[in-house]
């Protein structure tokens, strides 16, 4: 893959998007298999609600001068023969107005004031704020694999001295709570995978910082640092993502699953629940 752009770039995030270079989100669809890589590369997912209210809420707090152009507020009602009438998607009336303002990300009343609750809590944080107070938005990094030569590429919600902040919508953001999300959404391979592409790029970070925000009241935030343990563990898994897809891109190959017939096994949950159903029925 080539990437004719290289070093700390300041662009609009349509053309970092755009931009030749494989990012931590796009690289872990090797988990699953070359294959899903491949077609991900090539076939652009539309966001998901909550995606699109991670981006406006991003552009809330870090970028407030643009938050109130980059979205349209969705009218609660509509015009009726006999007065206004709830919103109703499957009017003729809603279905126009979505498409005349189809430029721009659509949402409603209530996922706006979220948004600026949101903003409130992570503010009135002392480390989310400390956090974000100091550094530049906006910023794309460029650099090749040092080892494979593939062109990578990673856009942070921050650069603040020798730190990365990154900000978290999310429905737990206790110690716990996040943890698990850490692990099942693949944030330790992104807190790995940035910190080695600024470095490349020369700016020296050490630390990458979670600001994770709630989205149901009372807006909880928690600010965490991954361990170097975790860290070493995001590394390893796109290490030998990376190292896999040099080879694939080598022999024009993207396998998916093994082909030969495997022999399956239940969860371990799947038997335990089974044999602690039959063992109630025992009893009575």
């Amino acid at each position: 893959m080539k990437t004719p752009m290289l070093g700390v770039l300041t662009l609009p995030f349509d053309k970092y998007l755009e931009a030749d270079g494989i990012s931590q989100s796009m690289l872990k669809h090797m988990a699953r298999s070359p294959a899903h890589f491949q077609y991900a590369l090539t076939h652009k997912e539309p966001p998901t609600e909550n995606q699109i209210i991670g981006r406006i809420f991003h552009t809330a707090v870090l970028e407030p001068d643009q938050f109130a152009g980059s979205f349209y507020l969705r009218p609660e009602t509509y015009p009726g023969p006999n007065g206004p009438k709830k919103w109703n998607g499957n009017s003729n009336f809603c279905k126009d107005w979505l498409d005349d303002h189809s430029n721009l990300e659509v949402i409603t009343l209530d996922q706006h004031q979220m948004i600026l609750d949101m903003k409130k809590s992570v503010m009135e944080h002392p480390s989310a704020r400390r956090a974000l107070e100091a550094g530049k938005t906006e910023y794309s990094l460029f650099v090749k694999d040092p080892e494979t030569g593939i062109g990578l590429k990673c856009r942070p919600d921050r650069l603040s001295g020798n730190t990365i902040p990154d900000l978290k919508s999310t429905i737990d953001a206790s110690p716990e709570g996040f943890a698990r999300q850490v692990a099942q959404r693949g944030y330790d391979v992104q807190a790995a995978f940035y910190l080695d592409v600024a470095n490349w790029c020369g700016l020296d970070k050490k630390y990458f910082i979670f600001i994770a925000c709630e989205k149901e009241p009372p807006y909880a935030v928690g600010v965490y640092q991954l361990d170097e343990q975790s860290i070493e563990c995001g590394r390893s898994k796109y290490r030998r993502w990376l190292n896999t897809a040099a080879l694939c891109y080598e022999t024009n190959e993207w396998p998916a699953y093994d082909p030969a017939i495997k022999t399956l096994a239940l969860p371990d949950w799947s038997v335990r629940q089974e044999m602690n159903t039959s063992a109630l029925m025992l009893t009575e």
